[in-house]
């Protein structure tokens, strides 16, 4: 989801079935559209993974619309530049925890400039709770000189 140029699905979509979904679809493997309105039906993906994608102003919808497409434990993974979370990554943890999903896995990598979660479906969202779900804000990127 956001996935840019889908580099990520030339990767593995020999073993697997993917679905590229981005705001502007940059090649014709890309599928254009909302990352908060995917056309997919409910629970009918195992897998969603956004990296670096994390860049709207509603990032809520972005993770309630995983949880929506996911199957029931299903895996979503979320790799991040480690500065957008401003050392609270916790709190992040926290949030999508209330909408359905248990952090499996964590890593910090490059010298802490990224992070690699994995979460696990664990509950269905509807839409009405969906709507009582604090919003989630993340920092801009920071880039430094070398």
């Amino acid at each position: 989801m956001g996935c840019g140029d889908a580099r990520l699905s030339k990767l593995i979509s020999s073993k697997y079935n993917v679905k590229s979904f981005d705001l502007v679809a940059s090649n014709p493997d890309v599928i254009e559209c909302d990352i908060s309105n995917v056309p997919l039906d409910d629970k009918s993906v195992s897998y969603v993974v956004f990296s670096l994608s994390l860049m709207g102003t509603n990032i809520r919808d972005f993770i309630y619309e995983a949880n929506r497409i996911l199957k029931d434990k299903g895996v979503l993974i979320i790799v991040e530049v480690a500065s957008r979370f401003n050392g609270e990554f916790p709190k992040f943890v926290d949030k999508l925890k209330i909408m359905g999903f248990k952090m499996e896995f964590n890593e910090f990598s490059n010298e802490d400039y990224f992070t690699n979660s994995r979460f696990r479906k664990i509950k269905d969202i509807t839409d009405r709770e969906a709507n009582t779900f604090p919003e989630i804000i993340l920092n801009a990127c920071i880039y430094k000189k070398r």
